[in-house]
């Protein structure tokens, strides 16, 4: 079951991850008036929570791991790329929190054999 909720997580944390990375695309002209750093962190956030969910889908044993870093990632994206409008922020921190929740039943279940 740990499995599984790590594997379901890591596909929410990459979903998650397009829609922060569509934002800074799409308004990246409107923004480089404003500073284009803000769509190159966007892009950057966006990329970082794409890896935590290829890692927490990949290999889930490192669900934990691949969670927590899922989920800061997301709640850092408000800076660079709005959240994905918020979205994709809210669908990589619950995205994350299922990697977590995977990764310490996985990790219980090996402890308990």
């Amino acid at each position: 079951m740990g499995d599984t909720l790590t594997r379901i997580g890591g596909g929410l944390l990459c979903l998650g991850a397009v829609v922060i990375g569509w934002v800074p695309i799409q308004f990246g002209t409107e923004l480089a008036i404003i500073g284009g750093s803000f769509v190159l962190v966007g892009l950057v956030f966006a990329a970082l929570v794409g890896l935590c969910g290829l890692v927490a889908a990949l290999l889930p044993e490192y669900g934990l791991y691949a969670g927590v870093m899922g989920v800061l990632f997301s709640v850092l994206s408000l800076i660079g790329a709005l959240g994905g409008l918020f979205v994709g922020m809210l669908i990589g921190v619950v995205g994350g929190v299922l990697a977590i929740v995977g990764g310490t039943r996985g990790n219980a279940d090996v402890a308990s054999a």
